[in-house]
């Protein structure tokens, strides 16, 4: 009772040991306590709920880059993991201008087809800028791609000219290329005849992957307008200097990578096999 009277308060014994003896007490607090500790409690809650929401955040960040993303930062230039595989592709300033050569020449069949490959009998410019949409590599593992390409010793003509972990791939400024091809083609066969053969969903597919890929590069360099007077502006895009892809370094690493459907299956093009390339 003595106790009781000096201390009017609650406590509990917190227990220690398997043989439960006494180690000290605390108060438990007034009942007036209650509306704070709760709002301790779930401040804490919070907190809890904020560091695991963040935690998984960044860990499905890293799996996603990880998995996805196939670019770094080096000297403030961005880079592409792919750079690993094929070496360092340089920028250089390009002045863009007119070329005739490619605006009235007709791309030819081969680069228009699902599975394009270069042909070294063929004179038209456009073979100059496409040897190939596929390449492939036996240490895909290096460009942070390994699995996702298609087994070479699968789907080879002589498996046995490949290495167990080799995969083919497609290159995007390739499949953008052939895309322009597919587009040019059909514009020009349309004037031609009349009409046109291609396969439109093919032709839409192709408009869509050169719109993403616009929208993707999102070239902001500055074009100038030709001015007649002031209400006659236009815009040709021709005589301005953008910053490009070395393309000449661009078609060697391709080149030394590019693969070629055979009707027995997937192969290497021969030394010397394909033409040699100019830039734009």
């Amino acid at each position: 009772m003595e106790a009781l009277k000096r201390t009017g308060n609650r406590f509990t014994q917190l227990l220690r040991g398997k043989n439960l003896e006494p180690s000290k007490y605390q108060p438990l607090g007034h009942d007036g306590d209650l509306p704070a500790r709760r709002h301790a409690c779930h401040s804490r809650l919070l907190a809890c709920s904020f560091t695991v929401n963040a935690v998984m955040l960044l860990a499905l960040l890293g799996l996603y880059f990880g998995r996805y993303g196939n670019g770094t930062m080096r000297n403030g230039v961005c880079e592409l993991e792919s750079e690993k595989l094929f070496g360092h592709i340089p920028w250089k300033l390009q002045l863009i201008e007119n070329n005739e050569r490619f605006v009235n020449a007709k791309p030819p069949p081969y680069m228009v087809g699902e599975v394009g490959i270069n042909k070294t009998d063929s004179v038209n410019p456009w073979d100059e800028i496409y040897p190939s949409t596929w390449v492939a590599f036996s240490k895909p593992s290096l460009g942070g791609v390994e699995g996702w390409g298609m087994k070479m010793r699968h789907v080879a003509a002589d498996p046995h000219e490949w290495e167990e972990d080799s995969e083919g791939y497609g290159v995007a400024v390739m499949h953008q290329v052939h895309c322009v091809a597919v587009v040019k083609h059909a514009l020009l066969t349309y004037e031609e005849t009349g009409k046109s053969d291609a396969d439109q969903v093919h032709l839409h597919h192709c408009v869509e992957t050169l719109r993403q890929a616009v929208m993707c590069h999102a070239d902001l360099t500055l074009e100038h307008p030709g001015m007649n007077n002031p209400y006659d502006v236009v815009l040709s895009g021709w005589g301005n200097t953008h910053l490009c892809r070395d393309w000449d370094s661009v078609i060697a690493a391709i080149s030394n990578h590019a693969i070629k459907h055979k009707p027995a299956g997937w192969a290497k093009f021969e030394e010397g096999e394909l033409k040699p390339r100019s830039g734009l």
